[in-house]
């Protein structure tokens, strides 16, 4: 909510900020789900499942945040330009994916269709925001 406050209020204007200040919230969103999903399985059955999902997440949320350090390093390399084209693809991925989470009954299709909203929201400015000229020259594009 701090991130897309800042956003909001102008004080992240920069679009090349806004892309990384997002994926730095990705990677920080995936580690407290990985906590949680590994936390969740204590008492079930299927314990080492939520240990290994959960572990898997925080993983993932580790090596979103050294991503987002390379690309904020002030550096332009080769992998800026790979992470350029890998994070151009995640968003039209996501923003694709979000369509497929409408679905559900009563009030839980109603949640849904707000959330695929936003996710569309978030992802077409994502995308945007990549394709802009003054972003792909920061990562070397």
């Amino acid at each position: 909510m701090a991130f897309g406050k800042s956003v909001k209020s102008g004080e992240v204007s920069d679009k090349f900020d806004i892309v990384t200040k997002f994926v730095y919230v990705v990677g920080y969103t995936t580690i407290i789900g990985g906590v949680f999903a590994a936390l969740c399985g204590f008492g079930f059955d299927d314990i080492g499942g939520y240990l290994v999902s959960g572990i898997i997440s925080i993983v993932l949320g580790f090596v979103i945040l050294w991503i987002h350090k390379k690309i904020t390093d002030g550096n332009v390399t080769t992998f800026d330009r790979i992470m350029w084209i890998l994070l151009l693809v995640i968003f039209v991925i996501c923003f694709i994916s979000s369509f497929f989470g409408i679905g559900g009954s009563g009030l839980a299709l109603a949640v849904n269709i707000i959330v695929a909203i936003c996710d569309i929201v978030i992802y077409l400015f994502m995308i945007a925001f990549m394709l802009d000229n003054s972003v792909k020259a920061k990562f070397g594009m």
